[in-house]
């Protein structure tokens, strides 16, 4: 189940982080709607610093292999972040654990920018159909 709008979230907008115009998904827990519950698999600490307004409602997992049905449950995020690719998987392993997990909120394939976004995302949406993801680059 997805939330119903999308967030805004101007202060990483402010730092260059290109959200693909739709945010970060979940409703602003300031105006009294459902909190957002981010899980943040194997991010930098640098990327996690970018990351910070979401940090303290987040989950962080710091291996891919750690995601399984016990933490998606206790956790129940509503917005999975992962590296584009890591040295162990890319996000289209995520997004196929994921998916097999009946994971239904979004996932965020964390990325530098790249020279041709849209390709990407194409590639993406055409290999996770099962879930909606979007790219999130961050300034180098």
């Amino acid at each position: 189940r997805q939330p119903s709008r999308p967030t805004d979230f101007p202060a990483l907008q402010r730092q260059g982080v290109n959200t693909e115009k739709t945010n970060l998904a979940g409703k602003c827990p300031a105006r009294g709607a459902t909190a957002i519950r981010a899980m943040f698999i194997e991010l930098r600490s640098a990327d996690l610093a970018v990351l910070n307004e979401m940090a303290e409602n987040a989950h962080i997992l710091p291996g891919f292999a750690l995601l399984d049905a016990r933490t998606l449950a206790d956790f129940r995020p509503n917005i999975v972040v992962a590296p584009l690719w890591a040295g162990d998987f890319d996000i289209i392993d995520v997004a196929a654990r994921l998916e097999m997990l009946g994971y239904r909120g979004l996932l965020y394939a964390l990325t530098r920018p790249l020279p041709n976004s849209a390709m990407v995302r194409a590639e993406l949406c055409e290999s996770c159909k099962g879930i909606n993801i979007r790219l999130l680059e961050l300034p180098r």
